[in-house]
């Protein structure tokens, strides 16, 4: 696997996490850069046996964090606040991105 595309996932998915954890806020464009990386990481990951183990780390954990952060409002649904709803459309989108990387090379 290319090691640039690697590092490049592994900034962005730290830079999206720092962003959801501090300030439950993430840039449109941000989750974008990072859904495009996905998508090639599935696509280059497609043929392989392995992953590195850190990468897989940081994506098993990707969805799960931003998955938390939605889930930290305990108030009624209905005041809830908009950005939770962005949270959670976002979780649902990169959990299903993880598991296309993470989906186990065709036989």
């Amino acid at each position: 696997m290319n090691a640039q595309l690697k590092q490049e996932v592994r900034d962005c998915t730290l830079d999206f996490v720092t962003a959801v954890r501090m300030t439950l806020r993430y840039e449109d464009e941000q989750l974008a850069r990072l859904t495009a990386l996905l998508t090639g990481l599935a696509e280059a990951l497609r043929d392989q046996t392995m992953i590195d183990k850190d990468l897989a780390a940081d994506l098993y954990e990707l969805p799960k964090t931003v998955r938390n952060m939605f889930l930290s409002y305990d108030g009624p649904a209905e005041s809830r606040p908009e950005i939770f709803d962005r949270l959670e459309d976002a979780w649902v989108d990169l959990d299903a991105l993880v598991m296309d990387c993470l989906q186990p090379a065709d036989a």
